[in-house]
């Protein structure tokens, strides 16, 4: 990731928002981190606006429990200032799912608040022409604080340098 960024801060082209998007086992501090100290030219270029969850409200009893053994969910959630629950999967839209959706949203909801009190979580429409909106409110947020970054990992903007290269410590 450091590598892409490094060769995207030295391209001439106009480029307004990169927007990385992690699979579900990556530790998003991890890919923060490498915005923020790999190197004075993605340092330059890049802003981190924002580490944003999204949350699948039928899973999410599976993976945000306490007891899952997939705590990676977990630390999404826990790193991040927003969180998107995605009801696009949660059925067909007749009223029987619509009941269903509206109670795994609430438990959604209570899961990612128990993990993270007081993130900010957002219902993603179900419709695609509300996503636009969506995007737009996404693309304008400046939720990223580093001091939550370091409440998590104390160590998260310390950097050694060493021969050939930075090493971002863990």
């Amino acid at each position: 990731m450091s590598r892409l960024l490094f060769d995207l801060a030295w391209r001439k082209d106009d480029l307004d928002v990169l927007i990385i998007r992690t699979g579900p086992l990556a530790s998003p501090l991890v890919f923060a981190k490498s915005v923020l100290v790999s190197s004075d030219a993605v340092i330059a270029r890049f802003e981190l606006r924002s580490i944003i969850a999204v949350v699948d409200p039928v899973l999410a009893p599976r993976h945000l429990a306490s007891e899952s053994p997939e705590w990676q969910a977990r630390a999404q959630v826990q790193a991040s200032d927003l969180v998107l629950l995605n009801l696009r999967a949660a059925g067909d839209g007749g009223e029987a799912s619509m009941k269903a959706s509206d109670d795994a949203l609430a438990a959604a909801a209570a899961l990612v608040s128990a993990i993270q009190p007081g993130v900010a979580v957002e219902t993603l429409p179900q419709n695609t022409g509300a996503l636009d909106a969506v995007l737009s409110a996404v693309l304008s947020r400046h939720g990223f604080r580093i001091e939550h970054a370091r409440a998590l990992d104390p160590n998260f903007d310390r950097v050694e340098v060493v021969s050939g290269g930075v090493f971002v410590s863990s």
